[in-house]
C-alpha cells in the first residue's frame, strides 16, 4: 500500500481523468441512491423522486437563511481558519498578522537560551521591515572583516545581528531619533515562556506535530529557501508573544529537519517523486520556521530508500 500514491499518479498521468475510467463513482451513487432515497421498496421511482425532491428543496430554501445558520452544506470546513488576522493598535509587519487558528489544550513550556537566540535571529531576518538595518549591518562587517568570504560574514551576521540592532535602537532613542513601536518591542526578544499547540489550521492546511502513536499524520513540512528545498516534521507547534503594549505575537514550527545533499539525503526519480533518507538529519542547526513559510507534504515509509 505504500506505492498507491505513486501508482495512482502514473496511472492519471497515462489515463487522464478517472471520471471517464472508474466505476466507483456509479457505484457510490448507486449506493446513495438505494440507502438514502429509497424508502419503499414496493414503489422504487416514486420513492427516489419524493426524496429528490426534498433534497432539492433544502438545498433551495438554504440559501434564504441568515448567514450566521450554519446549514449542511454552508457550514464551516473542518479545518477552517475562520479568515481573521490579529489586530494590533499600530502598523505592524504581516508576520505578526497571519490568518490561522490555533487548535487544541496549550502546554506551556520554557525556552532555553541557544534556542531563545535562535528564534529570536530568524525572525528578525525574515521580517522584511527590518530588512533595512540588516543591509546597515551587513555593511559595517564588510568594512570591518573586509577579507572575510560571504560565509563567514553570514555566520557573524547569524551571532551578532540581534545585539547589534538592539544597541542601535537604544543609541537612536537616547539621540532622539523616533522609530515604531513594534520594532522597539521587536528587537528585545520574545518571552521566555511559550506555548505549545497540538495542531494548526492555516491556508487549508491542518498541521499537527509528530505523535508515534498516532494511526494518521499531518506534520510533514517543506520549505523553500532559493533553489533548495527542505523536507521535515514538526515536533511543536509554538505560539510565540512579545512583552509589551503592541503584544505581538505569532505561530512558528519547531521542525526536524532531513539532510538535504542530493543523491545522499534527498533524490527525484524519473517521475518527480522524491525519496528522503530519513536517517540523515540536517547538521545545520536551524529548527525553527515561520508557518507562514511551510508547506505540507504527505510522507510515506518505504522498504528501502536505495
Amino acid at each position: 500500500m505504500e506505492h498507491l500514491a505513486i501508482h495512482l499518479a502514473r496511472e492519471l498521468e497515462l489515463g487522464g481523468p478517472v471520471q471517464y475510467r472508474w466505476m466507483y463513482l456509479f457505484e457510490r451513487y448507486m449506493h446513495h441512491l438505494k440507502k438514502k432515497k429509497i424508502k419503499n421498496l414496493s414503489k422504487v421511482e416514486g420513492s427516489i423522486i419524493a426524496q429528490v425532491i426534498n433534497e432539492e428543496t433544502s438545498n433551495f430554501a438554504e440559501n434564504y437563511f441568515p448567514s450566521e445558520v450554519h446549514t449542511k452544506n454552508r457550514r464551516p470546513a473542518r479545518h477552517d481558519d475562520r479568515g481573521e488576522k490579529a489586530t494590533y493598535h499600530v502598523t505592524v509587519p504581516s508576520m505578526f498578522s497571519e490568518i490561522g487558528r490555533l487548535s487544541g489544550k496549550p502546554t506551556k513550556r520554557r525556552l532555553t537560551e541557544i534556542d531563545h537566540a535562535h528564534l529570536q535571529t530568524y525572525l528578525l531576518t525574515n521580517c522584511e521591515d527590518v530588512l533595512q538595518y540588516e543591509s546597515v549591518y551587513m555593511a559595517e562587517l564588510r568594512m570591518t572583516y573586509r577579507h572575510a568570504t560571504e560565509e563567514e560574514l553570514q555566520q557573524l551576521r547569524h551571532n551578532g545581528f540581534a545585539a547589534w540592532l538592539l544597541n542601535y535602537v537604544t543609541d537612536g532613542l537616547a539621540r532622539g531619533f523616533v522609530f515604531d513601536d513594534w520594532i522597539c518591542e521587536f528587537m528585545r526578544g520574545p518571552n521566555y515562556v511559550i506555548k505549545s499547540y497540538p495542531k494548526y489550521c492555516t491556508r487549508g492546511y491542518a498541521f499537527a506535530k509528530k505523535g508515534h502513536s498516532r494511526t494518521t499524520y499531518d506534520g510533514g513540512v517543506s520549505s523553500s529557501s532559493g533553489d533548495d528545498v527542505y523536507y521535515g516534521n514538526i515536533q511543536e507547534i509554538l505560539e510565540i508573544q512579545y512583552p509589551g503594549m503592541v503584544g505581538l505575537r505569532c505561530v512558528v514550527f519547531y521542525c526536524d529537519w532531513y539532510d538535504t545533499t542530493p543523491d545522499r539525503g534527498v533524490k527525484t526519480d524519473a517521475f518527480g517523486v522524491t525519496s528522503i533518507h530519513s536517517r540523515r538529519k540536517l547538521q545545520h542547526y536551524d529548527p525553527f520556521i515561520l508557518a507562514s513559510q511551510a508547506d505540507q507534504v504527505c510522507q510515506f515509509n518505504i522498504q528501502k530508500y536505495n
